[in-house]
């Protein structure tokens, strides 16, 4: 009879342990839930409030002369045909400074020559203005 006693204690015990064990783990797992949502929300703020308000940006280069030679030179055309009006293009190339950044700059600039009516500007993210790019930018 004691022993009865004492293995349906101990059994007991074993199933208040493994309840209390689960409900522990499951606490745990509940406020590693909460808290990395919680940080990655935090994360998402503080990513918008580093952008400075009164931000000066500095233009280093513009050009407004097109310098392109015409492959076939001056075409006439005949007058009874209206000449079309083509839409002016905006190209904005965001780039940031890196061992490939001339290489692609100069690869896309020798593709966008080829584009009538075309306005190309490149947004650099550095602090000030990059002579090597600069210089490159007034081939074209």
């Amino acid at each position: 009879m004691l022993v009865k006693m004492v293995h349906s204690f101990c059994r007991n015990v074993t199933r208040a342990r493994s309840f209390a064990m689960g409900v522990v783990i499951l606490f745990v797992v509940g406020v590693f839930f909460f808290n990395n949502s919680y940080m990655m929300a935090d994360d998402a703020s503080q990513d918008f409030a580093m952008i400075p308000v009164n931000d000066t940006m500095a233009v280093c280069f513009e050009s407004f002369d097109d310098t392109r030679k015409l492959l076939y030179g001056e075409v006439t055309a005949d007058s009874s045909t209206p000449e079309p009006t083509a839409p002016i293009i905006y190209f904005v190339t965001p780039t940031y400074p890196r061992r490939e950044q001339i290489a692609e700059i100069t690869r896309l600039g020798q593709t966008l020559m080829h584009v009538p009516y075309l306005h190309w500007i490149v947004a650099d993210d550095t602090d000030g203005c990059n002579r090597v790019l600069n210089s490159l930018l007034k081939r074209f």
